[in-house]
């Protein structure tokens, strides 16, 4: 999906209760791939400082990911509270995860064709370029994409959690602004 039609997918989604359209907005807010907010567990989240911390066992380069969480994000997961005592976003049988055909079985009750989940990660990159104006860097970080070739990586170690909290902030508001 174009980083432009994103605001008005959500404004789509957003009165919609469900927890697939939750799990699928918080997804779409925080730039994740579907298996670590499918399977995102309530001990991930420090309410206090608004971040999330992806285990290395969930991502794809085998290490830990710190997501600065945008108020937006943040909203979501106070919906959710009470839900499920582990799991974030569960399925409808107790202490389940969502299946991976969660988020294409909503795109089909909301008659959409042609979306792919993972597509928004697109849109969100797409967007720090077009929109934001975002450093390469950050956006690729944000993604929780490798950066450089080993030498520049064994220089490069900061997360730019910093910068990282504002794009995310920043990308909240584009989602929802009116």
């Amino acid at each position: 999906m174009p980083w432009n039609d994103v605001t008005a997918f959500m404004k789509e989604i957003e009165p919609r209760d469900a927890v697939s359209a939750l799990a699928l907005r918080f997804l779409i807010l925080t730039a994740t791939r579907s298996g670590e907010t499918r399977l995102a567990e309530r001990s991930e989240i420090n309410f206090e400082t608004q971040t999330w911390t992806i285990p290395a066992s969930l991502m794809k380069m085998g290490r830990p990911h710190r997501i600065p969480l945008s108020p937006q994000a943040m909203t979501i997961l106070n919906q959710c509270k009470g839900f499920d005592e582990t799991y974030l976003f569960p399925a409808s049988k107790p202490n389940k995860t969502m299946s991976d055909m969660v988020f294409s079985a909503l795109y089909k009750r909301m008659g959409l064709h042609g979306l792919t989940t993972y597509g928004f990660r697109s849109s969100f990159r797409d967007w720090c370029s077009d929109y934001a104006g975002a450093p390469r860097e950050v956006s690729e970080v944000a993604l929780a994409h490798v950066r450089g070739d080993m030498t520049e990586r064994a220089y490069a170690r900061s997360d730019l959690f910093e910068k990282r909290k504002d794009l995310m902030s920043d990308w909240g508001k584009f989602l929802f602004r009116q």
